[in-house]
C-alpha cells in the first residue's frame, strides 16, 4: 500500500531480513558488518534453539553452507557452530526470526 497515486514495483533478487545477527564471528563481509552468501538452504525453527541434537542431520546434510533462522539461540548452540565456522568445516549464518505479534482474541476483537 501507498499513499502515492502512481504505482511502483520494486524488485529484490534474494531475500533480506533486516534482524540482527546473534554473533558477529559469522560476519563474512566486513565492510558491509553482514553476513552474505548465494543459493544456500534454510533451516527454520519454531522457537528456540538450545541444543542441535534434532537439527544435526540438517546440519551435516548441508555441511559446506547452511543458515538457521530462530527465535533464540543458545550460548552453547552458538558456541559450537562458531568453533566449526572458525576451523572452516562450517559456513553458517544465524538469523534472529523476523517478528511477528501472534494474533490474540483480544487483537482479533479490537481490529474489528
Amino acid at each position: 500500500e501507498s499513499n502515492k497515486e502512481t504505482e511502483e514495483l520494486i524488485t529484490l533478487k534474494g531475500m533480506r531480513l533486516d534482524t540482527g545477527v546473534f554473533d558477529k564471528a559469522f560476519i563474512n563481509n566486513a565492510s558491509k558488518q553482514s553476513i552474505e552468501y548465494s543459493n544456500i538452504p534454510l533451516l527454520v525453527i519454531d522457537g528456540h534453539l538450545n541444543d542441535l541434537k534434532n537439527v544435526a542431520k540438517h546440519i551435516e546434510a548441508n555441511s559446506q553452507c547452511i543458515a538457521i533462522i530462530a527465535d533464540h539461540f543458545s550460548d552453547s548452540v552458538i558456541s559450537l557452530l562458531r568453533d566449526n565456522y572458525n576451523k572452516g568445516l562450517l559456513k553458517v549464518a544465524l538469523i534472529k526470526s523476523p517478528g511477528f505479534a501472534p494474533v490474540t482474541s483480544a487483537h482479533f476483537a479490537k481490529s474489528f
